[in-house]
């Protein structure tokens, strides 16, 4: 089966029943409380698949295993922060393949495109509270100053917003550092750490001024030292032929939201200490899948073949495949893609559109193309 750019089709469900994938397209900064704090992020298929039909249409079709890791818990978890832990070993381990494999295509992260896109908003900040004084109707005005509010000069989010494009930056020169000397400093676990604050932008928000300036100009001692030596630990079990490809290598494609593709398999990173693999983790595989296969993936010249689905433990250092023919059949593969095709939808929405239980479409149409370059 073959990643590609299938026709799009629309169907005419709820919002409810379909899934979005991406980043809503901010052409003004119209939105509520609710959505700066999440600054347009959403779970997308994470969501979708909590569904009752759509959990029971993913039991109809797919005989899953039970896989249960036989080998050693190799890093416990010892920071109290596991969130924090996980998404920084994604950014860690997506620059040990970046290493690793140079012919591999990169998108901009989601903290890249946080930084890029609150440097632009920071660019209009100045003119909110004008705006608001010159709004037509009250609830223009309450939304311009709920913005400047947000934003004021000391707040949370000015303040981290003013650092983020620094965060990127360093973690630039920290991952050029890694690749032309394969030495695992420091700095590289600090910026993963903090790479992984601006992935989470809805965390920021609880953080008070002082905390968060504190965060944003954090330097070794500044960081929880279980936090730096747990990532060390848990990058020292990699095996590196493991992420080693021959053709392929994407690091998280911007659409749908894929960890990697290695080859002919797409592959999902979990830092749980649990020995199952979750359900909810093949189902999320299996959406990604789908809906790479129907709408494409964004930025990729050449559609790559995928022919399995793989999950990385990686507190056990285990990586698990499932090939896609042990899933299903091509019938009922073929069944399944034309029922997610009424389900799914990848096209552009100029303003965020919600229904009330907050599923939102998103798009990459805008996202920044990556800022990471590899040394010469």
């Amino acid at each position: 089966m073959t990643l590609g750019g299938g026709a799009h089709t629309s169907g005419s469900l709820p919002m409810r029943g379909r899934v979005w994938y991406g980043c809503t397209k901010a052409s003004e900064p119209f939105v509520d409380t609710v959505m700066i704090a999440a600054r347009r992020y959403d779970m997308g298929v994470t969501h979708w698949i909590q569904y009752s039909d759509v959990r029971h249409r993913f039991r109809e079709t797919f005989a899953l295993p039970r896989v249960a890791v036989v080998g050693p818990l190799r890093v416990p978890p010892r920071s109290p922060r596991a969130w924090l832990i996980g998404t920084a070993f994604h950014y860690l381990l997506s620059w040990m393949v970046w290493r690793l494999n140079p012919h591999a295509i990169r998108s901009p992260s989601r903290a890249e495109q946080y930084a890029d896109r609150e440097a632009r908003w920071l660019a209009m900040a100045n003119d909110w509270r004008e705006r608001a004084a010159r709004a037509a109707t009250a609830k223009e005005a309450a939304q311009w100053s709920s913005l400047a509010e947000a934003y004021r000069p000391g707040s949370t989010l000015r303040i981290v917003a003013e650092h983020a494009p620094a965060i990127v930056q360093h973690a630039q020169a920290a991952v050029a550092d890694y690749c032309a000397t394969g030495v695992v400093r420091d700095a590289l676990l600090v910026s993963a750490l903090q790479m992984a604050w601006l992935d989470w932008p809805v965390g920021l928000r609880r953080m008070s001024p002082t905390e968060a300036l504190t965060w944003v100009t954090a330097v070794v001692p500044a960081v929880a030292p279980e936090d730096v030596e747990e990532l060390r630990d848990l990058l020292a079990i990699v095996d590196p032929a493991v992420f080693t490809t021959r053709q392929t290598c994407l690091i998280h494609p911007s659409a749908p939201e894929i960890d990697l593709v290695l080859d002919h398999l797409l592959l999902e990173i979990k830092t749980s200490r649990e020995r199952h693999i979750p359900v909810e983790t093949w189902y999320q595989l299996i959406a990604y899948y789908a809906i790479a296969t129907i709408h494409g993936i964004a930025g990729v010249p050449q559609s790559p073949t995928i022919t399995a689905l793989g999950v990385y433990l990686a507190r056990f250092g285990v990586l698990y495949r499932l090939p896609l023919d042990q899933l299903a059949s091509s019938a009922t593969w073929a069944s399944f893609l034309n029922w997610m095709r009424l389900h799914s939808d990848g096209g552009a929405s100029p303003e965020p559109s919600a229904s009330a239980d907050g599923v939102r479409q998103m798009s990459f149409a805008d996202a920044p193309s990556s800022s990471f370059t590899r040394p010469r």
